[in-house]
């Protein structure tokens, strides 16, 4: 420990900086119609039914098959997909949204205003629903014409066009749901408006794609005849595929630094590419606050960690150090933030004292196995202020069991931001969730999540970003980026991460270059 200490810390003084990344092919060379594609991912292939969407890691394959009413930017902000706008009422009541024209579903059945209020109908009512939360203030959906639709609201919900860039806005061909022999979770057939169908399913391993029938409404979507997402949870054995010319995509474990360092020298070697950008996740200590109920307990925990140490030398700057829950440059980061827990090992002292704790604290950090680096380092700052942590590790299974069932005080790992700071921050309070337990958090955000005017609602973001901090949840490390690696043959790979998550793809618009322009 006292070794990799010294490391943390002359690389924390000068980390040195990476090379270039690696030269993507330019998006105006010919590409081939007809070529497969083969990534490598560490999101699991579970189902197909987005209303009911058992974890995130099915996205990237539904998102190839379903498309959604919108979609977001790079900084998170919603945008037109087969919703084409849309507007909030002034008393934040109802939302209007005008519908894509001339879209069809591939099994023929038209895509309108009555399909779109279907959906919504069967994303808020469907047993087993993972959308009803997010459309919970959704009482109605009216159809106002052919390709016009009318959201009425309980309350103002001006993060509704965000949100509806997730399965709760993911459309699906009434023709299909409303037939029982379809079962969406295994084969969603013809039942999207998406640029791929399902060729073949082998859950939790890989699926398939092929280009959807007839011509797309999206001209510039379903770029090759076949593409394949395989699920390769070990990052050693994605390398290994690459590099074999098994893959021509990989993802890149962001939480290791090594296998960030790593990804950036393969580019370096002239025959790969390394694509990085931001993704909302926050890399964290995660804090059961019904575990550690006395919020002076888990205030000393944050200040007792030198977290710039940490990033700057451990991480080696392969991730955005952050003290807040939102990201720079997304929708909810405050820019007048001020920190109120920095590291100071004699406040966090004090803290214990007034909490109570006389003779040290034992504490257990949980973390997924394989990830040790930063738990032990914690370990190790957390015991100068008389802290004994005992630091285990456990399968993912295992640690989410035990700390949603407040078996686990800590957890080592990240919050994924959802498609609005209100939804995210439900994460966070939620007992499936982070577990926070707080009146001021919650009033805090039920205040930013239905301010309408522009700078009242940067006012109250400020405000909840200030008391979600003050309240101690988590230990705030960094933000991570999105990492892959991939032959120099893949062209629009910049279009297909999703900011939210490093691990989300929307393949749409990649493709492969044909082999008379390869060098």
């Amino acid at each position: 420990m006292a070794a990799l200490l010294a490391v943390i810390m002359v690389a924390a003084c000068g980390a040195p900086g990476g090379g270039p990344a690696g030269i993507a092919p330019p998006d105006d060379v010919p590409t081939d119609p007809q070529a497969s594609l083969t990534v490598g991912t560490v999101a699991v292939p579970t189902g197909f039914d987005p209303h009911r969407e058992r974890s995130g890691g099915e996205r990237p394959y539904t998102f190839l098959v379903f498309d959604r009413l919108t979609t977001v930017d790079s900084s998170m902000r919603a945008r037109p997909m087969l919703a084409t706008g849309w507007e909030l009422a002034p008393d934040g009541l109802s939302l209007t949204m005008d519908l894509r024209p001339g879209v069809t579903f591939h099994d023929g059945t038209p895509f309108d205003a009555a399909a779109a209020a279907a959906n919504i109908e069967r994303a808020k009512t469907i047993e087993g629903s993972t959308s009803a939360d997010d459309l919970a203030t959704v009482q109605a959906v009216e159809v106002v014409g052919p390709t016009e639709v009318r959201f009425v609201l309980s309350a103002p919900t001006p993060e509704l066009p965000e949100l509806l860039a997730g399965p709760s806005g993911a459309m699906i061909s009434p023709t299909s749901f409303a037939d029982p022999a379809v079962d969406l979770l295994k084969d969603p057939g013809l039942s999207g408006t998406g640029p791929y169908v399902v060729g073949e399913f082998v859950p939790n391993e890989h699926v398939v794609f092929r280009r959807a029938p007839g011509p797309n409404w999206d001209p510039d979507a379903g770029r090759l005849a076949e593409l394949e997402l395989r699920f390769m949870s070990d990052d050693r054995t994605r390398a290994s595929a690459l590099r074999a010319g098994e893959l021509d995509v990989m993802y890149v474990n962001s939480a290791d630094a090594g296998a960030v360092k790593e990804a950036e020298v393969l580019a370096r070697s002239g025959r790969f590419v390394h694509h990085r950008s931001p993704t909302g996740v926050l890399q964290a200590l995660l804090m059961r606050s019904s575990v550690l109920t006395d919020r002076r307990i888990r205030q000393a925990i944050i200040q007792a960690i030198d977290r710039d140490a940490i990033v700057h030398g451990l991480l080696q700057d392969t991730c955005s150090a952050s003290d807040q829950l939102i990201r720079e440059g997304y929708p909810g980061h405050s820019a007048d933030f001020t920190d109120p827990l920095p590291h100071d090992p004699d406040a966090a002292r004090r803290l214990l004292a007034e909490a109570g704790v006389t003779d040290g604290l034992d504490l257990d950090i949980f973390f997924i196995t394989g990830r040790p680096q930063v738990p032990e380092v914690a370990q190790h700052m957390l015991s100068e202020v008389g802290i004994r942590a005992d630091v285990t590790p456990l399968t993912s299974i295992e640690v989410l069991s035990a700390y949603r069932g407040d078996r686990a005080a800590t957890w080592g790992y990240q919050i994924t931001p959802d498609l609005g700071i209100g939804a995210t921050v439900d994460y966070i309070m939620a007992p499936s969730g982070i577990g926070g337990q707080s009146p001021a958090v919650d009033a805090a955000a039920t205040t930013a999540r239905t301010a309408l005017a522009p700078d009242e609602r940067e006012r109250a973001t400020a405000e909840l970003a200030q008391v979600l901090a003050a309240e101690a949840f988590f230990v705030p490390f960094c933000h991570l980026d999105a990492n892959y690696v991939m032959t120099e043959q893949v062209v629009g790979f910049d279009s297909a991460p999703v900011p939210y998550a490093q691990f989300m793809l929307d393949l749409r618009y990649v493709a492969k270059m044909r082999e008379a322009t390869q060098p």
